[in-house]
């Protein structure tokens, strides 16, 4: 039985896409070490719509805890 695994590569590509859309920010401009809020500017209700995004991709529900856990992290989750 094969494994759909996802690469940490892969969900950060995704996950740049999302803010790329949500914060309407360069690609270029977000990197591991990036903060949400200091460095691209998100708000609080962007962290739901990047969290609804990254569900739609992966097929996956994220708990909302992890959501509000990332945001006050106020880092990109791969630092």
């Amino acid at each position: 039985m094969s494994q759909n695994l996802i690469t940490e590569e892969k969900v950060f590509e995704e996950l740049k896409k999302a803010v790329v859309e949500t914060l309407r920010v360069e690609e270029n401009s977000i990197h591991p070490d990036s903060s949400f809020i200091n460095d691209l500017g998100a708000e609080s209700l962007d962290f739901l719509d990047i969290n609804y995004r990254l569900e739609q991709t992966f097929g996956i529900k994220m708990a909302r805890h992890f959501v509000l856990d990332t945001s006050t992290a106020r880092r990109v989750p791969f630092a």
